[in-house]
């Protein structure tokens, strides 16, 4: 265990403790740290982060503390620690059920998107004070069709039929969905603070209730581009057939609609879409030879592929019970 660790868990207690680091994850490093072998108090450091941000990250939290882990106050009443650049978080530990998306039945993911459309009505009441000035960190990026073009070329020469494929019908999307798509969509969909990361690594069930952890991505961003990709990341799996999957997918949307008004579906599906498809992460010939890596690039080409092949009927079914309310 490294001193700075040391020193931050004395920010907390002077009681006994012992420290055990969580693997899961690898952005940041994690410990769950045992006070007098009964009180659990889970640790995560913070490289590369101002103290803008991670204070906006911090206020946010304690703004839906009902929906997520506590922040653990320091020694001096402060919402993190900082030592030698480096910033540490204490949260209260929720020993709880991790969900996994194969076990999901319909009800279960109808539940997961109405607590999506609870969070999201109360992350809208949130008012901002002035001060926090890094409040964003998703975007839309700029439209990545020319430099794809050149990527093509490089796994063309090199063999790499596979991403050659992956490559191919991203640049399709790009230009089915047009730029004109996506500026209306930028125009029309409405923005408020939103989560960044609403997957099921990120969702633990305890006594029948669903609680949210690492806000580390929360920023203020299209509301229905996290409800999409919540849809994607959670509901649809890989594994099962394709009736399947649009019962899941719409029992997800449904479930959230029951709590939360949902926007333009088909617009809002477009652009989730697009920044899938414009998205270069994972195709750099590199990338290609990590195992890791090049399955994630797979699973992503494999959900554009498929959110797109069913967007009609996925749009048929979600405007017909909107109409049936």
């Amino acid at each position: 265990m490294n001193n700075n660790l040391n020193e931050v868990i004395k920010e907390y207690t002077n009681e006994e403790y012992s420290v055990e680091k969580i693997s899961k994850g690898h952005i940041h490093k994690k410990w769950l740290v045992t006070i007098n072998s009964k009180n659990k108090v889970f640790i995560k450091e913070f490289l590369n982060i101002s103290s803008a941000r991670i204070e906006f990250i911090n206020y946010i939290q304690d703004m839906i503390r009902d929906f997520c882990p506590q922040i653990v106050k320091n020694r001096n009443k402060k919402a993190y620690t900082d030592i030698d650049n480096i910033k540490y978080v204490a949260y209260e530990f929720v020993d709880g059920e991790i969900l996994k998306k194969g076990d999901l039945n319909s009800e279960e993911l109808m539940e997961i998107g109405k607590f999506m459309g609870k969070l999201h009505k109360n992350m809208k009441k949130i008012s901002i004070p002035d001060e926090f000035t890094e409040k964003s960190s998703l975007k839309i990026g700029e439209n990545n069709l020319e430099k794809m073009k050149r990527m093509l070329k490089r796994y063309r020469i090199t063999g790499n039929q596979e991403y050659v494929e992956i490559i191919k019908y991203k640049m399709l999307m790009l230009e089915k969905i047009s730029d004109d798509d996506i500026q209306r969509a930028k125009d029309e969909l409405s923005k408020q603070i939103v989560h960044g990361d609403f997957y099921l690594d990120n969702i633990i069930k305890k006594e029948n209730k669903l609680i949210i952890t690492d806000l580390d991505q929360v920023c203020v961003f299209y509301k229905m581009y996290e409800v999409i990709r919540g849809m994607m990341m959670i509901a649809y799996d890989e594994e099962k057939t394709n009736i399947a999957n649009i019962k899941r997918v719409i029992s997800f949307l449904n479930g959230y609609q029951r709590e939360n008004n949902i926007e333009d579906i088909k617009m809002s599906i477009n652009l989730y879409l697009y920044t899938l498809a414009n998205s270069l992460y994972c195709l750099d010939v590199k990338d290609s030879k990590d195992y890791y890596k090049k399955k994630f690039a797979i699973t992503r080409y494999n959900m554009l592929k498929w959110l797109y092949e069913n967007k009609e009927e996925i749009i048929k079914n979600i405007e017909r019970e909107e109409f049936e309310r």
